[in-house]
């Protein structure tokens, strides 16, 4: 983790990575190894006496590996028998430079051959391999030095950053004013960063911000002075490697001393760096590479393999794009690749030459092709290359490749007779395809820890050979995906956030909300003893005042609170006495601290844990306490209509009703899930089914999903590891297990019916993490993240009601920190917003209408789930196929229209909302159709296409 290098790197037939503890060696494995090695079963280079600065393959000789320390010279190291599993300690080649200064890192040309750039403190120079001397010399205007390089992909440019992050410079060695423009980047001062091309015209740079917090920005050529995208990750003190694959378009983003390996897509338009999958990993990143594409088993689906280097391992990642036939090629999926040729040399690239290297495909069928074009060019004499040290010779050697037929020689005498002679130059430039395949590689951690089960990403389709050309690469890629996938979450800014609250409670309990919200109020708990709890017209966005923060008096410590679902005003508290009080809020309320709560309920002897209000039935609540009970209460009559010991001898860490309001889940401290429908009985009647479930007493939350079907569990694993587990509410059984993050915090779950779309946060965290959960496989697809400044203490959401359908606001909420009460918007980015779209807001659970009262529901007379329509008056639906032509319709027999009574009862409500309802839906039916149906008057028999005059007779 100290080093400043990626760690490992891999060409098409190596991999060479740091050894913990031994910093100036390099241990050096085939692509292909796997099983458990020791020190005695891999190739160990002693490169330097001091730590390595930096070391790469070149790209067009797998076997040649150049290495930097600050204190010694520039290294080139060939291993052309990494089985031999032994220690080399003497170079092929040292390259004097000429300069007494330190060497802090370095980059192989990417489309010539024995081209090397080099970073000593503020200047870049380009060595020339063959003539071990810098051919260029570049100085960069940096307050102290130069901490990364990269090539672009054409090889014409050269990005540098320096200073730890905060100032870049974009390069043309060859121009005669080579520093085509500068850059201020980062604003942290971190100690690592990086700066890579993704492709020819953007540039990706790794730092931290001024709060340490990880950043990720990219540079469009077109304006290099401003960034194009900014995006913030998550505080901590190691930096993100960021590593890009020009076919795919994939960046893959690996942060040092985490296990989270975040896959994001770059863009030419908005949003430029779109998300696309995080995998968390066993172990902790120490370093990371891409593997060579040549080596890629493509008839698995494989389009990317990554390299995880852990402490005690390396772990390959291959991302497989599921078909459900791998018989054939995927000519969709792995466009032309970079050749094993370079496109010039160093001469040619110095004067000027801009040729690219030959691009091959990777089909198997075609596999012959390139090796026949090789041997049909006579390859020229090697060029030789002067080393000042002492070489040992070696034997005439066959690469071990499938891929090119070339014989190596290595002479051992010269004029000096330590001459060491480079490999043959490539072919003759031809038009031609030339396909690589190779056997598939199994490359397995070097100790014994198992390898990473690949990432795979589904695809919505089958490859067809007609079809699949017109579809996206990127999205055969991505495969199945949601589509809220690129939410954008909208801060409310200076019109949208309360500021100058104070004295929030930062200590509340593991099982509280932390806050909530209705329609009209928020209720935020205060610092302290008496329980505290302020209360805010969210229609009226302000500064709050100054002086004493006003607030209702509970007298006792606060445990949860919760807003009732149906009256906005009705507040509910959980104290640490055993009571709930509930408060009713008044907008002509001068003094809050001068209420008294409308109604007291003894719910119980011990601590209440947690509350929740039934969401279908008017007055209903299910209290969760310390004495071990779990109890349902009739608020209309202050009794308790149903309790149980769900968990024994142990509390409940969490409980959650159905949508319907038929079931109630607990999870406890025994590890168990208890599933209960108190219609059927008291106690154990009730019980549905339970399941340990939980490897940690810690904290966990509990909410059902997919209309009941399946239930969310949050939770800990014994290594602090925050876990999403859908269990089948039937039977119990795991569907999915995800491991978000680690933290010291519980995730808390958000649910949000209509869109299925679960929101993930944790007191503390900087930011939202977001899945639309699915009954079936891949089960949870991920969204974009989003991310803020600052860290949050809960966040709450709205009903469906308050949304903004003309913005395609599919949710809203707020979010509580310690000193702000801000306005969250998630929206979907939609370019016909002027239309409904009808995808996006399917009929809406009506959450905020009972359904039944609580003496209907206590005796079993349940009712139906109320949906309702979200489009609003005058708005037309979006309709993206056309409607099938119908010759003609028959008028509909007119009947004297009912006289309806004014609704009295929540029956009659419920009723006449679900009449108004259809109406509404036949409305909309029968504008849509007389829109696109035309009036048809040509009758059968007009035609009918008679007979000339002539033909008639007269028998006359």
């Amino acid at each position: 983790l100290s080093s400043g290098n990626n760690g490992i790197q891999c060409s098409s037939s190596l991999l060479a990575f740091n050894l913990d503890g031994e910093g100036g060696k390099l241990g050096v494995l085939p692509v292909d190894a796997h099983g458990r090695r020791q020190r005695k079963d891999m190739t160990v280079l002693c490169a330097h006496s001091e730590p390595l600065n930096d070391f790469a393959f070149f790209p067009f000789d797998p076997n040649v590996l150049a290495t930097c320390c600050r204190d010694e010279k520039l290294k080139l190291w060939r291993i052309n028998n990494p089985l031999e599993c032994a220690s080399i300690g003497n170079a092929h080649a040292v390259l004097d430079l000429g300069i007494d200064l330190y060497l802090e890192c370095l980059a192989p040309h990417r489309t010539a051959s024995n081209i090397l750039a080099t970073v000593y403190d503020s200047r870049i120079g380009i060595v020339d391999v063959v003539q071990q001397a810098i051919a260029l010399e570049v100085r960069v205007a940096v307050d102290e030095y130069i901490n990364s390089i990269g090539w672009s992909y054409d090889g014409r440019l050269l990005a540098a950053l320096g200073d730890k992050g905060r100032h870049g410079a974009i390069l043309d060695p060859r121009s005669g004013k080579p520093i085509v423009d500068s850059l201020s980047v980062h604003s942290g001062l971190g100690r690592e960063c990086r700066v890579i091309f993704a492709g020819t015209e953007k540039i990706v740079t790794s730092g931290f911000t001024n709060q340490r917090t990880q950043e990720i920005r990219v540079f469009d050529m077109r304006n290099w002075q401003n960034a194009e995208c900014v995006q913030e990750y998550s505080p901590s003190t190691g930096v993100l490697i960021p590593l890009y694959d020009d076919d795919t378009k994939l960046l893959f983003l690996a942060g040092k001393g985490t296990n989270k390996l975040i896959i994001t897509e770059i863009q030419s338009r908005s949003p430029i760096i779109s998300p696309v999958f995080e995998y968390v990993m066993h172990d902790q990143f120490v370093g990371a590479s891409l593997g060579s594409k040549l080596r890629l088993d493509v008839m698995s689906g494989e389009v990317v393999r990554f390299y995880q280097l852990a402490k005690n391992c390396i772990n390959p990642v291959p991302c497989i794009v599921p078909r459900r036939s791998y018989r054939d090629f995927h000519a969709d999926l792995f466009p032309e690749t970079v050749g094993p040729f370079a496109g010039c040399d160093a001469a040619e690239w110095l004067n000027g030459s801009d040729l690219q290297p030959m691009r091959v495909s990777l089909d198997p069928s075609r596999k012959g092709e390139l090796i026949a074009n090789v041997k049909r060019n006579n390859p020229p004499e090697p060029l030789e290359l002067n080393a000042n040290v002492e070489q040992k010779g070696s034997p005439k050697v066959t690469k071990d490749s499938k891929y090119q037929e070339v014989l190596i020689d290595e002479h051992t005498s010269n004029s000096n007779g330590n001459a060491h002679q480079l490999p043959p130059e490539p072919p003759k430039r031809q038009t031609l395809e030339a396909p690589i395949i190779t056997e598939k590689p199994a490359v397995e951690p070097k100790s014994g820890s198992p390898p990473e089960p690949p990432v795979r990403f589904r695809s919505d389709t089958d490859a067809s050979t007609k079809g699949a050309s017109r579809l996206s690469r990127v999205m055969s890629i991505v495969g199945v995906t949601s589509k809220y996938r690129h939410v954008e979450t909208v801060p409310g800014g200076l019109h949208g956030t309360f500021t100058n609250v104070r004295c929030v409670n930062t200590r509340l309990p593991t099982e509280s909300n932390g806050f909530c919200i209705s329609s009209k109020y928020a209720a935020i708990p205060l610092a302290g003893s008496a329980g505290i709890v302020s209360v805010v017209r969210l229609g009226d966005i302000r500064k709050l005042p100054d002086g004493v923060v006003d607030g209702v008096q509970n007298r006792t410590p606060l445990t949860d609170l919760i807003w009732n679902p149906f009256d906005e005003t009705r507040l509910a508290c959980a104290l640490d006495s055993g009571t709930v009080n509930v408060w009713t809020i008044e907008d002509n309320c001068t003094s809050l601290a001068e209420l008294e709560p409308s109604a007291v309920y003894k719910v119980s002897h011990d601590k209440v844990i947690s509350i929740r209000y039934n969401p279908c039935a008017l007055d209903v609540i299910a209290v969760a306490s310390q004495d071990h009970l779990l109890s349902i209460w009739n608020l209309e009559n202050n009794e308790c209509g149903w309790r149980t010991t769900p968990h024994g001898t142990d509390s409940s860490l969490a409980i959650a009703w159905s949508s319907d309001g038929r079931r109630l889940a607990s999870v406890g401290k025994d590890l168990t899930l208890c599933i209960y429908e108190p219609a059927r009985g008291d106690g154990e009647n009730a019980l549905i089914k339970r399941k340990q479930v939980l490897e940690s007493p810690r904290a966990a939350r509990v909410l059902f999903a997919c209309n009941d079907t399946v239930i969310v569990l949050v939770h800990f694993t014994r290594n602090s590891s925050r876990v999403v587990t859908l269990l089948d509410s039937d039977n119990l059984e795991a569907l999915h297990t995800s491991t978000i993050d680690t933290s010291s915090q519980l995730l808390v779950p958000h649910y949000d019916f209509d869109s299925s779309v679960l929101f993930l946060t944790g007191k503390g965290d900087r930011s939202i993490t977001m899945f639309e959960v699915s009954r079936s496989s891949p089960f949870l697809l991920p969204m974009a993240p989003a991310s803020f400044p600052n860290g949050h203490q809960a966040i709450c959401l709205h009903h469906k009601i308050v949304c903004d359908v003309r913005a395609v606001e599919f949710q809203r909420g707020w979010r509580l920190t310690e000193k702000s009460l801000e306005r969250l918007s998630f929206r979907v980015p939609r370019i016909k917003k002027e239309l409904f779209q009808s995808d996006l807001f399917p009929r809406a659970l009506a959450t905020w209408i009972p359904a039944v009262s609580a003496s209907d529901w206590f005796a079993g007379r349940n009712q139906p789930r109320l949906f309702v329509d979200l489009c609003p008056q005058g708005m037309q639906p979006y309709i993206s196929s056309p409607v099938p032509p119908v010759r003609r319709t028959t008028m509909p027999i007119e009947r004297p229209k009912e006289r309806l009574q004014p609704p009295t009862t929540i029956g009659d409500c419920r009723s006449e909302a679900l009449r108004k309802s259809a109406r509404e839906d036949r409305k909309l039916v029968e504008m849509s159709w007389s829109d696109r149906i035309g009036v048809d008057l040509t009758l059968e028999q007009d035609r009918v296409q008679g007979v000339d005059e002539e033909e008639w007779i007269d028998d006359c």
